[in-house]
């Protein structure tokens, strides 16, 4: 009775379909990581000057 039955995922499969997913995840995760380090490039940028100064000169603005 059942062994008619496709329960198999990639039964319908769309090859050109899938390769957009793949590209369109990869393009999306590569902007993700992008952004992720440029954040924490950001949060760990220490100022060439001292740090006081720096700190001075962020309160005066």
């Amino acid at each position: 009775m059942y062994e008619d039955l496709e329960f198999d995922s990639d039964a319908r499969e769309d090859r050109n379909q899938e390769a957009q997913l793949d590209r369109s995840f990869e393009d999306w995760m590569t902007s993700n990581i992008e952004a992720q380090a440029r954040l924490q490039r950001d949060i760990t940028d220490v100022p060439d000057e001292n740090v006081i100064d720096a700190a001075d000169a962020i309160d005066d603005t």
